[in-house]
């Protein structure tokens, strides 16, 4: 797997994970990790035993698509249902000011989610946290 971009942390060369396979749309095609297939991940901590793997299972893990002119949605195992709940609430708690299309993006309960705008949200959050 190549790092592209990394959101949170540091990217190390190598990446051993497990995952359990929810989307049974997984099951005969090495579960959704394809060759020159796009993906984002929430990983959790690498363990004592240098082992990790996406948070919140199926969550964790978004599918990347893009359109014909290349703008990419992502939406994760369980169709993004829920992934924003409470998120206007605790981001403002937070003092963290988010664009208008990451307000509008929160106010779906679930669907694909702009690419662009998603990671624009997690660096703004990430960098509110530090």
């Amino acid at each position: 797997m190549q790092v592209s971009r990394v959101l949170k942390g540091e990217a190390v060369q190598t990446y051993t994970f497990r995952q359990f396979i929810w989307d049974e749309r997984d099951l005969g095609n090495a579960g959704g990790y394809l060759k020159s297939g796009e993906i984002l991940l929430f990983l959790n901590p690498i363990s004592p035993y240098g082992l990790t793997s996406p948070v919140g299972l199926e969550q964790g893990r978004f599918r990347v698509t893009r359109d014909a002119k290349g703008k990419g949605s992502a939406i994760n195992g369980r169709g993004n249902l829920g992934l924003f709940e409470g998120m206007p609430a605790k981001v403002s708690e937070r003092g963290v000011v988010l664009s208008k299309a990451a307000q509008m993006m929160m106010q779906k309960s679930a669907g694909q989610a702009p690419l662009d705008t998603l990671e624009d949200t997690i660096v703004r959050l990430v960098g509110a946290g530090q």
